[in-house]
């Protein structure tokens, strides 16, 4: 079963993002852009995980949230990952200036240890984001443009206080995401 814990985001605050969204895909439909109700925020992609598992990353999900008091972040700018010029996901940018989010992301990693849970755990540093839309072919010029003018925009703020360990079915039309356990701050 393929999985990932993320989080929320305010309705005023992704009706914002939305809005940009629908902008830049007035430019260009060729990216593949993500469903507005699919919107989240990714703390750990876990991938494949058999189904026998699931409590096991539960466990770790309310480990790693101990402690953990509800937070806001801020939503501000638009990039690509690897670059804007051979983009392969756009994407919001999430900041957490008090680090929460790092530290769950530390404290995941390190309750996967060990386990046999996942094949490999994560070793790049955790950079927030929500992704926009995912990129097959060069992006069209102006996409690209756009992009830069709105590259430090700010969408707003958003209150976390929930965590949702997250079911993902690949299906041709985009993934079907269902909630398998919540965590709260």
């Amino acid at each position: 079963m393929r999985t990932f814990l993320a989080f929320d985001i305010e309705e005023d605050v992704k009706g914002r993002i939305i809005e940009m969204t629908e902008r830049l895909r007035s430019i260009d439909p060729r990216v593949r852009w993500m469903k507005h109700e699919n919107m989240h925020v990714t703390v750990y992609f876990f991938g494949e995980v058999d189904v026998t598992r699931i409590p096991d990353l539960e466990r770790i999900g309310r480990d790693a949230i101990e402690g953990v008091k509800p937070f806001s972040i801020r939503i501000q700018g638009i990039s690509a990952f690897p670059n804007l010029e051979r983009a392969r996901v756009i994407w919001f940018g999430i900041h957490n200036e008090q680090g929460q989010l790092g530290t769950l992301y530390d404290r995941i990693r390190e309750g996967l240890r060990g386990t046999g849970i996942v094949d490999t755990i994560e070793k790049r540093p955790y950079t927030p984001h929500l992704t926009a839309g995912r990129v097959r072919e060069r992006m069209h010029r102006k996409l690209i443009d756009q992009i830069c003018r709105f590259e430090d925009l700010s969408f707003g703020i958003s209150a976390v206080s929930e965590f949702i360990l997250f079911k993902s079915t690949l299906t041709p039309k985009g993934p079907i995401y269902e909630k398998l356990a919540r965590f709260s701050l």
